[in-house]
């Protein structure tokens, strides 16, 4: 499908693309799609996008974070670098590379709170056709907009429990967040998202975590109110601690998705995070792969 506007809500904000001398391919953003948007003011965001035809890259300058992958997810180099402000109407530029796996020359996204410009450089023809956003742009936006908005994004795997509390678990890549969001699943639990999400304040005080569009596969947006945060393990045996404080604070942090570049970005998210995470259960959870830890989990909620 082509379009020349898009609108998908994310995470309760509402962002209305509009192509310029280009169309859209929706497919990374169609399961978030709307007719039109619901949210307004503080929580809609403009995005002009436009084509660049064999055009260099802008001028890298004032680059406050850069970061690297020579083998990335489908084996293709990627590089991106978060510049200072060009002008004062814009908070930041990120200036992407990536190769020809994912046809882009290069890729840059001024934006500000409430509105962004994106303009790709193809490698290939792609007969006016552009994919908003390009990996991972979209992530790197998104986790500086929920900065300014009291929430953050993190590397974790969230179900909703059959009691309708959120259960989030979170750990380095490979340590098993996919596995037991699904051994969940087989126990009547429905998987909000199993790799990335965004958490926001709730409107009831706490904490709401809601998935957002992934690249690897089709996603809906689904979204549900935390009722427990895990740091998990893979262990011999299953076994649970409760933690508190500055701990769970520190544990939520080593697995966000941010450039804390800067001390006001970081003390900016340390806020977010006890906000949104200090009134949750937390615990930290040594797990093996099978069925009896959603026992464990459940019993330690119950006591909590």
């Amino acid at each position: 499908m082509r379009t020349k506007q898009l609108r998908a809500t994310i995470a309760d904000i509402d962002f209305v693309l509009n192509a310029e001398g280009c169309s859209f391919a929706d497919a990374p953003l169609k399961g978030f799609a709307t007719e039109a948007g619901s949210a307004a003011g503080d929580d809609r965001v403009d995005v002009t996008v436009r084509l660049a035809e064999n055009s260099p890259a802008p001028e890298i300058r004032d680059v406050r974070f850069s970061a690297k992958k020579d083998a990335f997810e489908d084996n293709c180099r990627t590089e991106w670098y978060l510049c200072s402000p060009t002008s004062a109407d814009w908070e930041e530029e990120i200036i992407q590379y990536c190769g020809e796996e994912q046809n882009i020359k290069w890729a840059s996204l001024r934006y500000s709170r409430n509105r962004a410009e994106l303009t790709i450089c193809h490698i290939k023809d792609t007969q006016g056709v552009v994919s908003p956003f390009t990996f991972p742009l979209l992530n790197i936006y998104l986790s500086r907009m929920m900065q300014f908005r009291g929430g953050f994004m993190i590397h974790s795997s969230v179900v909703e429990d059959k009691d309708g509390k959120g259960l989030l678990f979170t750990a380095v890549s490979g340590t098993g967040k996919s596995t037991i969001a699904h051994i969940f699943e087989g126990e009547g639990a429905t998987i909000v998202n199993d790799d990335m999400v965004v958490v926001r304040p709730g409107a009831d005080g706490g904490a709401r975590a809601y998935a957002i569009p992934m690249r690897a596969y089709a996603q809906r947006p689904r979204s549900v109110a935390l009722g427990g945060l895990f740091f998990i393990s893979q262990s011999p045996k299953n076994w649970i601690e409760r933690k508190k404080g500055a701990t769970v604070v520190a544990r939520v942090m080593s697995n966000s998705i941010s450039q804390p570049f800067d001390a006001a970005n970081a003390l900016r998210l340390i806020g977010n995070i006890s906000g949104c995470c200090l009134g949750i259960p937390a615990f930290t959870l040594g797990f093996k792969p099978d069925a009896e830890v959603v026992g464990v989990v459940r019993n330690a909620l119950k006591g909590a």
